[in-house]
């Protein structure tokens, strides 16, 4: 059995959890294939209402199947749906430096595809920052952090690949 993560710094905000990383993935998704032309605060609020509607699903999902009897315990509704919001925040957390980018970058002059794109890089360097972080808190050696790190943004960039095929392609 492997050890205990130790407890993160960041907090209770950018936790690490399968929703964080559905958030992020959302957000570059929904990113990656709108129009080029679209103005850049245009491509975050379509990007975000994306990962809000998953967001809700998620909260719901949750909150019905938290629901229930546990160990003997019966879940009240109310407290299935604090614990499901509490662990669907991190959803629009790990996106803003993404979100954040997209905003930025336009007031350098930059064009709409290439703060999108720089917005893609960011995704894909938060992505490895989790892996990374996730082999960290597991107490892994930097060599298996930083592949976890590389695995973990590989695979975003495959999600994102396999999505532009499939609206491409359809």
């Amino acid at each position: 059995m492997s050890e205990e993560p130790t407890p993160h710094p960041l907090g209770r905000l950018f936790l690490l959890n399968p929703d964080s990383i559905l958030g992020l993935m959302m957000f570059s998704v929904v990113l990656s294939v709108q129009d080029d032309h679209a103005a850049p605060f245009e491509l975050i609020i379509v990007s975000l209402a994306g990962v809000f509607a998953l967001w809700v699903a998620h909260v719901f999902a949750h909150t019905i199947a938290g629901h229930s009897v546990t160990e003997d315990q019966n879940v009240s509704l109310g407290h299935a749906f604090r614990a499901s919001v509490h662990d669907a925040m991190p959803m629009f957390l790990w996106p803003a430096p993404s979100a954040i980018v997209l905003l930025i970058a336009p007031l350098t002059g930059m064009s709409t595809t290439a703060s999108v794109n720089l917005s893609l890089v960011v995704m894909f360097a938060t992505l490895f920052l989790f892996g990374y972080l996730v082999f960290r808190y597991r107490r892994r050696n930097v060599a298996t952090r930083i592949a976890g790190g590389l695995a973990t943004g590989l695979v975003g960039a495959l999600v994102i690949v396999v999505e532009l095929l499939v609206r491409y392609l359809h």
